[in-house]
């Protein structure tokens, strides 16, 4: 079974991007929270993962503005090794 920071990092390197709404519909709803566990611990195989993120702005019908974060482009940090 594939863990949220998996799918999201699928999900990311087949689409480009992943937006809380994708996620939502991924039954992930704690995105912003995967994306930094992401960054902080890594993924399963302990890579830890850098992504930028845009914000994107819309207008809803009648006029409300709404904004979300698109994160994107994911870049592999690579588990430093000891030496000795």
């Amino acid at each position: 079974m594939k863990t949220q920071r998996q799918e999201i990092l699928d999900h990311v390197q087949k689409f480009g991007s992943i937006t809380r709404a994708t996620a939502a519909n991924m039954y992930i709803f704690e995105l912003s929270s995967r994306i930094g566990e992401l960054r902080a611990q890594g993924d399963d195989k302990g890579v830890r993962w850098e992504f930028r993120h845009t914000p994107v702005h819309g207008k809803r019908p009648g006029g409300r503005a709404w904004r979300v974060i698109r994160y994107s482009d994911p870049q592999r940090i690579e588990p430093q090794r000891d030496m000795f």
